[in-house]
């Protein structure tokens, strides 16, 4: 709907699109963040470290689109970084379905 749209431009003024690069990045910290870590990575904190959404976050840290992600990643991450991440994925996946 209009409004809704013209609410959602009003709010993303001076908010660029994030690369490719740094929503690897994103998913990087994001997975391989220590839950036990002093530091904690949640989705919150990473909207506010790139000025995004926590909508914009959760949306790159979807299983499904963080693979597509990584599949475009190959001259970004190493290979092992890659298989790392999408090992965690699944592991998460996994864990979601009960299995």
């Amino acid at each position: 709907d209009g409004a809704a749209r013209a609410r959602h431009s009003q709010v993303c003024t001076g908010r660029t699109r994030l690369t490719l690069t740094e929503k690897a990045e994103i998913i990087k910290l994001y997975y391989n963040s220590p839950q036990s870590s002093s530091i904690n990575l949640d989705q919150k904190t990473l909207a506010r470290m790139y000025n995004k959404s926590p909508a914009a976050i959760s949306k790159i840290l979807k299983p499904e689109y963080a693979f597509w992600v990584l599949s475009k990643c190959v001259r970004i991450l190493s290979s092992e970084e890659i298989s790392h991440l999408s090992f965690l994925i699944k592991q998460i996946i996994r864990a979601e379905k009960g299995g």
